[in-house]
């Protein structure tokens, strides 16, 4: 036998023995013997049986009937010694054995030896085409047919890219996430509520199950929706669940298959499985209760063999920092992190083509698939258009459209009731994690009685259960989601702003809120405001004095009215006091004293300090991911912060003081600030003021012949905002300004681009 066949019949009788010691528990001694002189490939011995195998690569006949004299003789012997147990030989071929082979064994006359391929003989092990089969006829997660509302009929799945959760320069394929995968490895899929993970899952489950199926991999993909085991810790106990929930009722065989190490495991959901926020701030108990809810995860990471992936998905800002998530759930160090992202121009284009539209969207609608296809499928879409809408005006006119068509279903319910049921909804889901639900009907419901003051009938019934912009997140408990995080940012700012108006007969508390007003949803209610002229100061201002009056501690509602207050620049004259709560972004405008306003046991995602370091609000115990506005640490002023955290993970903002060191003229300079801040977030849009932030004050005079000269190269446009202008980029411009800044950079203008040119001559 050549050395090379030989190396690749010993690779395959490892492989089959492998299997055998999984298919017989209690024969882990058993494999390759030695009887009467003659080397045997295997037997295995336990309670209940006694089987004999002998394996080839070979197709030849002359090698069945060698083997399967070996197999008649063994079993024979084996008969004598274990007359109790079912004896059984084995002549396993690496493919289908020929018809010839087949012949040469039942020539034997030994009823107990029989020939058998080796898909055939793994099957044994576990019957993976019959679970493949039953789990494609369950939901995978939140994916969801737009427009059937099918779990299971989903559609061609639209390829996503992915950045690096560690380095966001660093773009990811979906290819490469499924050959990492395909590579053993782990890989953490994170994004946000509608950006596609459940249908990346999804699709790399269908390429894995295909690859088993008819591309003759030995492996094969488990996919579990975390949602469906909560408290469960042990991944036995899960796997035995999950076969009994997609109707695969050998549950023993999907558990040997994933110990032997022929399933690949794919979580669906991390975050699902998570307990309610506890008190005691972030860095004791939330941090260990988020630890101690993935429990499950961690151990299927450590668990599953290395000759198999693991590809778990979850919403992005569970865990705030990567050590922790990689802590969390025990990833190695080679555990590939990335996180969904927005879809660029051309995938939007070619998305919206598929949902039958070839409309451009505005700069400030989100370009995620889910919430892109629900207004493609729902027919709004091509009503909000306007690209020099700001946010607050675009969501407040997509709303409005949609709720107005809503109501056009006779069930006496006006439009503006069923935004404002949608908004207390979406205040309801603030309890929630991710701040987008789950809720059930039965919120539904109690959001309908609040705001029209009765219980719904049939026909408003009717109305609830199809209400715009939630979708359905599991059947079987009727819960919905809102589709979109910064949709429901928007909607839950409605419920805040009635609260201003009101706050004596209003009733909004909020000790359960988990999530708190963010930038789209405090412009929002700003320019709600804005309605009253120049008595929005004074209602916000009454309506804060009001809601820290009634407790010792502020409410997160205080921290909601706190920021719309910034937003307004409305003097903060009461003392506020607030504990416990992650916020993702603080502003500190000039201007405003927040000395009274003091902070303890928070979390903050964001500091962007652009007032006086005296008028900086007090901070203990406090934890900070980026801080903004400053040239280095050393000049936070140590009378504010107080036993706080800053670590490795602080972030003060260089960006414009790197900007400023570039050898180019001063409006030039002034050029790329802004659009840096302009381009940097997407879906808001800049004020007026913003653009000067962190500005030499020398410069402040050429922010205005800067504004008018990128105005008029198509690089912003001004939205319709009543009372302060705001700065809107250009989604078709990004690459021109990304260009444009890595040019400046290198000192290397395009010869095409004669904007430096003209920026130049502004003095």
């Amino acid at each position: 036998m050549a050395s090379q066949e030989r190396a690749a019949e010993s690779a395959f009788e490892n492989e089959v023995i492998r299997i055998a010691r999984w298919m017989y528990p209690g024969t882990d001694r058993g494999g390759p013997v030695i009887i009467e002189g003659r080397e045997r490939d295997g037997v295995f011995v336990n309670d209940d049986v006694a089987v004999a195998i002998e394996c080839t690569v070979s197709s030849r006949p002359n090698k069945a009937l060698s083997d399967g004299k070996k197999l008649d003789n063994l079993c024979r012997k084996l008969k004598e010694l274990h007359p109790s147990k079912e004896v059984s030989g084995y002549f396993i071929t690496r493919d289908e054995p020929t018809p010839e082979q087949r012949t040469m064994i039942e020539r034997i006359g030994n009823p107990l030896v029989s020939a058998l391929s080796y898909s055939t003989f793994r099957g044994r092990l576990i019957q993976a085409h019959n679970y493949l089969i039953a789990r494609r006829d369950m939901a995978f997660g939140s994916a969801k047919n737009l427009a059937s509302g099918s779990a299971t009929d989903l559609g061609e799945y639209f390829p996503m890219d992915f950045v690096a959760f560690e380095k966001e320069n660093q773009i990811t394929r979906y290819k490469h996430l499924l050959r990492s995968i395909k590579e053993c490895r782990r890989v953490i899929v994170l994004g946000d509520y509608g950006a596609g993970k459940s249908m990346t899952l999804r699709q790399i489950f269908l390429d894995l199950a295909q690859e088993y199926q008819i591309g003759g991999a030995i492996t094969f993909p488990v996919h579990i929706s975390l949602r469906d085991h909560h408290g469960q810790v042990d991944p036995v106990e899960a796997l035995e669940r999950h076969a009994r929930n997609v109707g695969f009722y050998r549950s023993d065989q999907l558990v040997r298959a994933w110990r032997a190490g022929y399933a690949h495991i794919i979580l669906d959901g991390f975050d699902e499985i998570a307990p309610a926020n506890v008190g005691g701030g972030y860095l004791t108990n939330e941090r260990s209760a988020k630890r101690a809810s993935v429990e499950l995860v961690r151990r299927f990471v450590r668990e599953t063999p290395q000759s198999v992936g693991v590809a778990i998905a979850g919403r992005r800002n569970f865990f705030h920092r990567a050590e922790d998530l990689r802590d969390s759930m025990g990833l190695p160090d080679d555990a590939l992190l990335v996180s969904a992202t927005d879809f660029t121009d051309e995938q939007v284009t070619r998305y919206l083509r598929r949902q039958g539209w070839s409309v451009d969207i505005p700069q400030w609608l989100p370009p995620r698939p889910l919430l892109l296809g629900y207004l493609a499928v729902k027919n709004v879409l091509g009503e909000v258009v306007d690209s020099t809408l700001a946010a607050p005006e675009g969501w407040d006119l997509l709303l409005s459209l949609t709720f107005d068509r809503e109501a056009q279903i006779e069930g006496n319910v006006s439009g503006i009731q069923l935004r404002e049921i949608l908004e207390r909804v979406a205040t309801k889901a603030r309890r929630t994690g991710s701040g987008v639900g789950p809720v059930y009907m039965e919120d539904v419901r109690q959001s309908f009685r609040e705001v029209v003051g009765f219980p719904p009938d049939e026909r408003q019934e009717v109305l609830l259960r199809r209400l715009p912009l939630l979708a359905t997140d599991d059947p079987r408990t009727e819960a919905r989601k809102i589709i979109d995080p910064v949709l429901a940012d928007v909607a839950r700012a409605g419920d805040v702003v009635r609260y201003i108006e009101d706050p004596y007969s209003t009733n909004l508390p909020s000790d359960d809120w988990q999530q708190l007003l963010e930038g789209v949803g405090i412009e929002s209610a700003a320019h709600k405001l804005h309605t009253h002229g120049g008595a929005a100061g004074g209602l916000v201002k009454t309506a804060l004095a009001q809601t820290v009056k009634r407790s010792e501690a502020s409410p997160p509602l205080a921290v909601d009215l706190l920021s719309i207050a910034l937003e307004l620049r409305v003097p903060i004259i009461e003392r506020i006091y607030v504990s416990n709560l992650t916020i993702s972004e603080l502003h500190t405008p000039s201007g405003v004293d927040l000395s009274s306003v003091e902070f303890q046991d928070c979390f903050f995602g964001r500091l962007d300090i652009g007032g006086e370091l005296q008028h900086l609000p007090r901070f203990y115990r406090c934890d900070f991911l980026q801080i903004e506005g400053l040239r280095s640490k050393e000049e936070l002023p140590v009378e504010s912060f107080t036993d706080c955290d800053f670590g490795d993970i602080t972030k003060l903002d260089t960006t414009t003081d790197s900007l400023m060191d570039l050898p180019h003229s001063p409006a030039i300079l002034v050029a790329l600030t802004i659009l840096k801040k302009l381009y940097a977030q997407q879906g808001t849009g800049r004020k007026d003021s913003a653009l000067r932030r962190g500005l030499p004050p020398a410069f402040y005079r050429l922010v205005d012949p800067v504004i008018g000269e990128l105005v008029r190269s198509g690089l912003m446009v001004s939205s319709r905002r009543s009372a302060t202008k705001v700065w809107v980029p250009v989604r078709a411009q990004r690459s021109r300004v990304s260009t444009f800044i890595d040019a400046a950079s290198r000192g290397d203008w395009p010869s095409s681009e004669d904007l430096p040119e003209r920026l130049s001559n502004i003095e």
